[in-house]
């Protein structure tokens, strides 16, 4: 693409995405369908672990006789980004640091332990972080190594591990844990590419340059790896044409999928305690949900499709014939390492997130699980309506009905009549489907579904109490309409 090709493409989305947010009266929608640094919840776990009890005090049913799906939390990184709120420690030196050494280890026994409660045969194996690009490649061999010989991969493992643009720095090392994670079938990759400008790199932390992007994926298609790429908009001081620069230069590399993060202020990180120094410091609504607006139209026009919510991908067949064959409960996901969290039907639980009580725990042979909350039918039922949203193309009242023995429909008869109103769902008898308006939205709709639920109230200390805070992960949209009749969350 010419320069001048490249600006009449971003002026071109740029246009439309302004036309359509008008068109689509953004601004017209209630205050907790607005997206907002401040308020935003990404969704990946229910309920937030302020809720959740001390394991140690709840009776957790069996676990499901087969577990496929895992995620390996590498809690290390060089430094800490300024929007992170994930459980890790900064290591200078990762290869001679014996607090990495021991953990992979732990990672291991960890598995072992979950053994006696359930045959692991992991299909699906996702390593994030932290960072685990910054584990030495000679250690993720030991790791994978120790994983195969508990015989828990599968011989249909697919794995996924988050790469840090650092990796590709050096050279030779990148090329022997591509060597190490090929090896083991892990073979997709994503990058954390997050911005083209150079300024916004800086201001967050991100301690890489901008221009890896092409040379990397280059390398990673060469050796048979797919590529995802991780994107960021909403960024402080990230403006419209920037965030083009940044769709312009992914899309460049045609990558198989693009994940679309909008920028969300947890408790305790660094911008948080920017924004509550200068809070005009945030993106206003406005501007972050018109970079939504945009890459929603280049990703498509493109030839992405997006499924789940913010994650695009090139299909390999016609997205419309998909057709959603269970609900997100019926998924059983183990958590293995410090911090890392998982669900399996009926239980949330979080892990540890103390080192050394992690580490004597899986020394002492238990399951290191910090907080839990054993769901009730109605939560069951809310929870896979908040997850069939955002990860299906579609809800099928069918499957609610088989396993719940109600219909979403007339289980929140209020909040869809609303929805629809709004144009950002579109009911017919057999499923209920997203409008791309309301896909722009998808965390804050999903907010709407979550019933009350109680902070614990157990006695801990100051540091706990500070953990769950930090790492709540959960909705804090409060509606205007009666929760009584909709069924929502009202606060933190």
């Amino acid at each position: 693409m010419t320069t001048a090709d490249g600006e009449a493409w971003r002026s071109g989305i740029a246009d439309l995405a302004r036309r359509r947010y008008v068109e689509w009266d953004l601004d017209g929608l209630p205050k907790h369908l607005r997206r907002n640094s401040l308020d935003y919840y990404y969704l990946s776990v229910w309920p937030g672990l302020r809720s959740l009890e001390p394991a140690s005090a709840s009776t957790l049913p069996a676990r499901p006789a087969r577990t496929e799906y895992g995620y390996v939390h590498i809690p290390f990184c060089s430094g800490r980004c300024d929007f992170c709120s994930y459980f890790l420690t900064v290591t200078r030196d990762p290869d001679s640091d014996r607090r990495m050494a021991r953990y992979l280890q732990e990672l291991v026994a960890q598995a072992g332990i979950h053994q006696r409660d359930s045959e692991l045969a992991l299909s699906y194996l996702y390593f994030g972080g932290g960072t685990p690009s910054l584990v030495h490649p000679d250690q993720f061999a030991a790791l994978l190594n120790g994983f195969d010989r508990l015989g828990i991969l599968s011989p249909r493992l697919i794995g996924t591990i988050e790469l840090h643009p650092e990796l590709f720095d050096d050279s030779a090392r990148m090329e022997a844990l591509l060597d190490v994670l090929d090896s083991y079938r892990i073979n997709r990759v994503s990058l954390g590419f997050q911005s083209q400008d150079p300024d916004l790199l800086q201001a967050t932390n991100r301690r890489h340059e901008a221009d890896f992007l092409a040379a990397a994926v280059d390398r990673l298609r060469a050796r048979g790896f797919a590529v995802n790429v991780d994107l960021m908009y909403g960024l402080p001081g990230q403006t419209l044409e920037s965030w083009l620069r940044t769709l312009q230069a992914a899309l460049g590399v045609r990558p198989d999928s693009v994940s679309v993060y909008f920028t969300f202020v947890d408790f305790g990180t660094k911008l948080w305690r920017a924004a509550q120094r200068d809070p005009g410091l945030l993106a206003p609504p406005e501007q972050s949900q018109l970079q939504h607006l945009a890459a929603q139209l280049a990703l498509e026009e493109s030839g992405y499709v997006e499924l789940p919510n913010d994650f695009y991908s090139i299909p390999p067949s016609d997205p419309a014939g998909f057709v959603q064959e269970t609900l997100p409960s019926d998924a059983n996901s183990l958590a293995l390492g410090a911090g890392a969290y998982g669900y399996y039907p009926g239980v949330q639980y979080f892990n540890q997130f103390d080192f050394p009580r992690y580490s004597r725990m899986v020394r002492d042979g238990e399951v290191p699980v910090w907080r839990a909350a054993v769901l009730t039918p109605r939560e069951e039922l809310c929870r896979d309506i908040m997850f069939s949203l955002k990860n299906s193309p579609m809800l099928r009242p069918s499957l609610f009905v088989a396993k719940h023995g109600v219909s979403p429909l007339d289980s929140h008869p209020a909040v869809f009549a609303q929805l629809a109103d709004l144009g950002l769902v579109q009911i017919s008898p057999d499923t209920i489907r997203l409008t791309p308006k309301g896909r722009l939205v998808v965390e804050e709709i999903a907010c709407m579904f979550a019933p009350p639920r109680r902070d614990a109230t157990d006695p801990e200390s100051g540091r706990e109490t500070a953990l769950r805070r930090k790492h709540h992960f959960a909705p804090t949209y409060s509606t205007s309409t009666p929760a009584e009749s909709l069924g929502v969350h009202d606060g933190r």
